[in-house]
């Protein structure tokens, strides 16, 4: 069961791909993340990962940004707003010049099960 989902719109201008700043935020990031979209705006969406997940996030991004697929799934550990970690699948996708990102948060089951139908 989607227990949340926020958009994201991130930039990813030539020379500038590891910054990955966040250009825009739906306002269903506070539901999922206790952020305002004001707080994470102009910021890297890299300062949300876990510290040890951050290589593997930036390889992702980076390879979305510069592939043709159609879409790039990872799931990864994100910060609430409280501290705490929350278990999320991202989607990223490139339009023009932004990276936009779909975060979504599933209930345990269904977030397991969704995983190893994309490992399978």
């Amino acid at each position: 069961m989607l227990y949340g989902r926020a958009s994201l719109l991130i930039s990813h201008l030539p020379g500038l791909t590891s910054q990955a700043t966040i250009l825009y935020a739906s306002e269903s990031i506070a539901d999922i993340l206790g952020f305002c979209p004001e707080d994470v705006i102009g910021r890297s969406c890299f300062e949300y990962f876990r510290p040890d997940e951050i290589p593997a996030a930036e390889n992702i991004y980076n390879r979305a940004v510069g592939s043709d697929k159609a879409a790039a799934l990872y799931y990864a550990d994100i910060r609430r707003r409280d501290g705490q970690w929350v278990d999320c699948e991202c989607i990223f996708t490139v339009v023009y010049e932004v990276l936009v990102a779909c975060t979504s948060i599933y209930k345990d089951d269904e977030r397991n099960e969704r995983k190893l139908a994309c490992l399978t």
